[in-house]
């Protein structure tokens, strides 16, 4: 059964207490969980049974009360894995976060070991993981997405068109962050992603990883084929990994990375339209490399 806490000082809730995702994230954690690897906090019944599904290792969890009446499943789950659970009464946990956007349910997950950006693309998806399209594996590049709405919107999407793994800038915000997390619905979490220090140098890793990878630029460059068409070309190689580079919100890719690519592919516009917000980009263009009929 959770434990009732009546007060939301408690030290065992320290952790939940104006701790920053940065703060969170480091190797060794301040306070009574110090030596940890790294955490993250999940908001909400939606990012918690996603991250459950992943197989994370959890800390702790807190609930409202009344959200624990209501899912006395992902309780009873949390407890079979030996996680402590605790309970609020209403109104504590929203003065516990300061704020209302994780629906009455916290938890504290250790953020999985950072893998390398070779390792990455040479896993192979879990079994019932692959996705449905033409291609022997699609990755995503995240080249300085700094907006962390973005990068959890391009790994909800990643998650739905099943997209192997990500590569990520040193510059892009962080998945994990709880923000990231959340509008990702818990994808953040099953998409595994590495990050890459040397950017351009990067996409040359990613061929002596994977030798026959095709490399996409999303951009709106002269030159740039409909996605349609590069989805077309990329289906001839069915065997061949794709890996589809996104700028940042602002200034799109950069120079080198454009250059590095096989592939310009843009998505058509109305006149008059220069770009699309990165989130919707990326859902487009995996669409149509899962779909490529």
């Amino acid at each position: 059964m959770p434990v009732h806490i009546d007060d939301d000082a408690d030290a065992r809730l320290a952790l939940y207490r104006g701790i920053k995702d940065r703060q969170l994230a480091a190797p060794f954690v301040p306070g009574p969980l110090g030596g940890d690897p790294g955490l993250f906090m999940a908001e909400g019944v939606t990012v918690l049974g996603a991250a459950l599904d992943a197989g994370v290792r959890w800390r702790s969890a807190v609930f409202g009360a009344a959200q624990a009446r209501s899912h006395p499943g992902l309780v009873a789950r949390l407890e079979s894995l030996g996680v402590p659970v605790y309970t609020l009464a209403a109104g504590r946990i929203e003065s516990l976060a300061g704020f209302d956007l994780h629906r009455g349910v916290l938890a504290l997950g250790q953020r999985p070991p950072a893998v390398g950006p070779a390792e990455l693309l040479r896993r192979q998806p879990p079994a019932g993981q692959r996705a449905p399209g033409p291609h022997s594996g699609v990755f995503v590049g995240l080249e300085d997405l700094t907006n962390h709405d973005n990068v959890g919107g391009v790994f909800r999407s990643a998650g739905a068109f099943g997209v192997r793994g990500a590569l990520l800038s040193e510059r892009t915000a962080d998945p994990l962050y709880r923000k990231s997390l959340r509008v990702s619905c818990g994808q953040a979490i099953r998409v595994p992603f590495a990050r890459v220090p040397d950017w351009v140098a990067g996409v040359s890793l990613a061929r002596a990883a994977a030798p026959s990878i095709r490399v996409v630029a999303l951009c709106t460059r002269p030159g740039s084929v409909p996605i349609s068409q590069a989805a077309r070309v990329l289906a001839q190689r069915p065997d061949a990994p794709v890996l589809v580079l996104i700028g940042s919100e602002g200034e799109g890719l950069s120079p080198g990375a454009i250059a590095a690519a096989d592939i310009l592919a843009t998505i058509p516009m109305a006149p008059g339209v220069d770009s699309l917000n990165a989130t919707v980009a990326a859902s487009i263009a995996l669409h149509r490399l899962v779909d490529h009929q």
